[in-house]
């Protein structure tokens, strides 16, 4: 799974990736809730007709969810109306 990331959210990665890792060394054997990060890159493509180039930092990790069923989701509805809240939770 790979994701964008702003200038803030890449900082306070920055700052708890140290005893993120620290942790995921420790817990290597062990289950843990967490998902793993498999690298963080600053992807950079120019436009060759413009010269103009876009620099972009993407987390690459683990997808937890993949090829698993999910029988059960808890999450807040934004639905207004009590029907339309009934029938999306089916």
């Amino acid at each position: 799974m790979v994701s964008s990331w702003n200038v803030a959210e890449k900082d306070e990665l920055l700052k708890f990736a140290p005893k993120y890792f620290e942790y995921m060394a420790k817990t290597q054997s062990s289950p843990t809730v967490l998902v793993k990060i498999f690298g963080f890159y600053t992807l950079k493509v120019k436009d060759n007709k413009t010269g103009i180039t876009t620099k972009m930092d993407v987390l690459v990790m683990e997808h937890l969810f993949y090829n698993q069923k999910i029988t059960r989701v808890s999450c807040p509805i934004e639905h207004t109306s009590k029907n339309e809240s009934e029938r999306s939770m089916h």
